[in-house]
């Protein structure tokens, strides 16, 4: 860039695009928006991998969208208003955009990186404390649009998916009797969509509580499930 610039204004590209880079790559706070959108992809990155997959691994989905949402959520909302989001769904109901739910915009988390590279930029006085202000509002609004399309998006709110953490070997371990609830309810919302007929849904039912929920040997088999 500071080879075209300083070179004959003739070789000097004349079009926006090209002036909208010049201004950008001259911004001090450039490398610091980059480093937090890394921060942001970071936390997305992981769950988009895993769940680009054929491996039946769906149960384990409402879970991990739980915990996405919320890293997400810890970054600018209240703890107060979090601490009463107690379940899936009652997280998946909190209100983002009001402003009494948000943190005030120095207490918003964006990453030990981006921190770094803004204390840096402060310190060379490349940026002033009305700048840092409105990039730390930027970062608020950036979260909020992605944890309002997560939101959205979620399957959280569809009860099916909720059920189906009872198909986990962890969950039929140590909380059998929970699990043993959750997967009725799933069938039941499978006998209601049509998705399987009654007779299927009893069947399974009666195989899963023979299988494992009253077989004597269950005992031995939840210590496996927790230590593998």
């Amino acid at each position: 860039m500071y080879k075209i610039t300083s070179g004959p204004k003739s070789k000097i590209p004349t079009n926006s695009s090209f002036q909208k880079l010049i201004h950008h790559c001259r911004n001090p706070l450039t490398s610091v928006r980059q480093q937090f959108f890394i921060s942001v992809a970071e936390i997305l990155q992981p769950f988009l991998k895993k769940f680009q997959t054929n491996k039946p691994i769906i149960l384990y989905l409402a879970e991990e969208l739980y915990t996405l949402l919320k890293t997400f959520l810890e970054r600018f909302i209240k703890p107060a208003v979090l601490e009463k989001a107690t379940s899936q769904t009652k997280l998946a109901n909190v209100d983002i955009m009001v402003p009494e739910n948000i943190v005030h915009a120095k207490q918003v988390v964006i990453g030990l990186g981006t921190n770094a590279l803004l204390k840096e930029a402060e310190k060379d006085m490349k940026v002033s404390e009305l700048q840092v202000m409105s990039f730390m509002k930027e970062c608020v609004l950036f979260l909020q649009k992605v944890a309002s399309k997560l939101i959205e998006r979620s399957p959280l709110k569809y009860p099916i998916v909720r059920y189906l953490k009872s198909l986990k070997p962890t969950h039929m371990a140590m909380k059998p009797e929970e699990a043993k609830d959750n997967f009725s309810k799933l069938l039941e919302k499978l006998k209601e969509c049509k998705v399987q007929d009654g007779k299927t849904c009893d069947a399974a039912l009666h195989q899963c509580k023979k299988c494992f929920f009253r077989n004597p040997r269950c005992e031995k088999r939840r210590v496996q499930c927790i230590l593998s």
